[in-house]
């Protein structure tokens, strides 16, 4: 049996990579990277990020581990929109929980709230590249017309470089935010 090899990334969302074995001296990985973009200090979302390998000996002769230069993981091309409520924050390449993390604060109705739309690929990177859509969040008071009877109407907007917010308002206890599509600008 020959020399085993594992590849590690820094990017903590990518699949874990299976040990392959050492032919003539190389070894080929398949590898797929998903965070390509990254989130600093609740304010910025930035495209593109910064990753590294790791290739270690697994099982076999000993060898020095090494670790390559940086790789830059560019977003893939935008294909949804992901809402930010009040309390939650991007965590760009987290799938499972839709490209979000931190948790939802209670929303009081006849409050207005800011919250943020995003572009982003299937892995949740922010996008901003892409051809804007013209979006437009609205409440389950929305589409039931309680809201226009309290003076307040959704505006449609386009996203600017990737993002936009909205100030929105609930009016009643158990209502539901969703961003439609409007159009493609």
């Amino acid at each position: 049996s020959g020399t085993r090899i594992k590849l590690l990334t820094s990017d903590e969302y990518d699949a874990d990579i299976d040990t392959e074995t050492m032919t003539n001296g190389t070894v080929n990985f398949d590898l797929t990277m998903v965070t390509g973009a990254t989130y600093y200090q609740a304010t910025t979302l930035t495209w593109g990020a910064t990753h590294y390998l790791t290739a270690s000996v697994f099982s076999g002769v000993s060898l020095s581990t090494s670790t390559s230069s940086g790789v830059l993981v560019e977003p893939s091309t935008a294909t949804k929109l992901q809402i930010l409520l009040p309390g939650q924050h991007p965590v760009p390449g987290k799938v499972a929980t839709y490209g979000k993390g931190g948790s939802i604060s209670s929303l009081v109705a006849g409050t207005t709230y800011t919250v943020t739309v995003n572009l982003v690929d299937d892995y949740y990177n922010f996008q901003s590249s892409a051809t804007m859509p013209l979006v437009e969040v609205k409440t389950t008071d929305d589409e039931a017309g309680r809201s226009t009877l309290w003076g307040y109407t959704p505006p449609e907007l386009p996203l600017v470089n990737g993002i936009r917010t909205f100030d929105i308002r609930m009016f009643r206890s158990g209502s539901q935010v969703r961003v439609p599509v409007v159009s493609m600008v």
